[in-house]
C-alpha cells in the first residue's frame, strides 16, 4: 500500500512546516525571508515536504485560533503558489521593498540589526 503518490525526487527541507520559516540576514547582510531549517535534508519525493507544511498549517492555525476556513484558503493558496512556482521554472524572492503584512514586519525588523547581531 502506497501512502504518497509518486513526486520527483529532489532535496527536500524534510521538515518543512510553517515554523521553519523566517527572516534572517545573509552573509551579504541583506535581510530574506526563507526556509532557515536544513538539518534534516534529505534527497526524496519532493511530496513529503508539501505533505508536511500543508499539514502544519492547520495544526498552526489552531493553535493561533484562527478558523479551520482560513486554514483550508491558506492550505489551498500555498498549494496554488507552489505549483506556479515550480512550472515558472524561476526561484521568487521576497524582499522588503515588495513584502507586505507580518513578512515585511520581520523583513524590516531583520534590517535594523546590527551587523555583529545577524
Amino acid at each position: 500500500m502506497k501512502l504518497f503518490p509518486p513526486s520527483p525526487v529532489c532535496w527536500i527541507c524534510g521538515d518543512l512546516h510553517i515554523g521553519n520559516f523566517g527572516s534572517y540576514k545573509g552573509d551579504s547582510l541583506l535581510a530574506y525571508f526563507d526556509l532557515n531549517d536544513f538539518d534534516e535534508s534529505i534527497l526524496a519525493p519532493v511530496g513529503w515536504d508539501i505533505v508536511r507544511v500543508i499539514t502544519s498549517i492547520p495544526v498552526t492555525f489552531h493553535e493561533l485560533k484562527i478558523t479551520n476556513k482560513e486554514a483550508i484558503k491558506s492550505c489551498e493558496l500555498f498549494l496554488k503558489k507552489y505549483s506556479q512556482t515550480l512550472a515558472d521554472g524561476n526561484p521568487r524572492y521576497i524582499e522588503t521593498s515588495t513584502a507586505t503584512g507580518i513578512v515585511k514586519g520581520l523583513l524590516n525588523s531583520v534590517e535594523r540589526r546590527s551587523d555583529k547581531n545577524y
